[in-house]
């Protein structure tokens, strides 16, 4: 098949105020997305390389112990990119050989059902340094988004047909705002206002990033599936206030 980046590179500065499970998370997310986008990059059938990534991502979670798993997370977050390499390297190399046959690896757990728009469906969190947005997509195609103090209702698309990078793209239309400060303490009324999106989700619908392209490698996330009883409670339900 194709080989794949192996070192999670992680953003120093989202070291702080992380828990280990937090961590541990956004490694397996990256993982995924590492091997996901070199296939595309070496201009490997999508679909295969879906296949293929999300058999080695269920056979490495089905394989790594979990203190071993924790002790290359740590190194990955402290730089420490030999020693994670070590770790790693063997689990990766048996998941490799077991998914490289496509039609063994295409009925794998986590890709067999796999459909982004399904997926997408339930309620988001992405946490901020000192904010928090949840974003509440229903099967009926409408979306909530609840960001500080702001409510925004909106109509979204999603395409589950990836784009060559592997990515889906996603179509928001905002509809109403209650114009109150949003965590980039904006007021700004963005009733009618649709944006583009392509969106990065994980095999297991818990994880995702909101990209601005195609091939953007700093995206918007990462967005934890939560909960319904999770999502905050309306405050103020008088839409598009002035």
């Amino acid at each position: 098949m194709f080989l794949f980046c192996l070192i999670f590179n992680v953003n120093s500065a989202e070291n702080d105020n992380i828990t280990m499970d937090s961590k541990i998370k956004s490694y397996k997310f990256h993982m995924e997305l590492g091997c996901r986008d070199t296939g595309a990059q070496q201009g490997s059938d999508i679909d295969n390389v879906n296949k293929y990534c999300s058999c080695v991502i269920d056979t490495l979670n089905k394989n790594i112990p979990d203190n071993l798993l924790s002790e290359a997370v740590k190194d990955a977050y402290q730089g420490n990119q030999k020693e994670e390499y070590e770790i790693m390297t063997p689990f990766f190399q048996t998941a490799s050989q077991s998914c490289k046959d496509i039609n063994a690896s295409k009925d794998n757990d986590l890709y067999k059902n796999f459909m982004p728009s399904k997926a997408l469906v339930g309620a988001w969190k992405v946490n901020y340094f000192n904010c928090s947005e949840t974003y509440e997509f229903k099967q009926d195609g409408t979306l909530k988004i609840y960001s500080r103090d702001e409510i925004t209702e909106n109509n979204y698309s999603l395409i589950d047909v990836p784009t060559s990078t592997g990515r889906n793209k996603l179509t928001i239309k905002t509809i109403s705002d209650n114009g109150k400060k949003d965590c980039a303490n904006s007021t700004k009324d963005s009733t009618g206002q649709s944006t583009e999106l392509f969106l990065l989700i994980n095999y297991a619908g818990t994880m995702a990033y909101f990209c601005d392209s195609e091939t953007d490698k700093r995206c918007n996330g990462p967005l934890e599936k939560i909960k319904p009883d999770q999502s905050p409670k309306e405050k103020d339900t008088h839409s598009g206030a002035t």
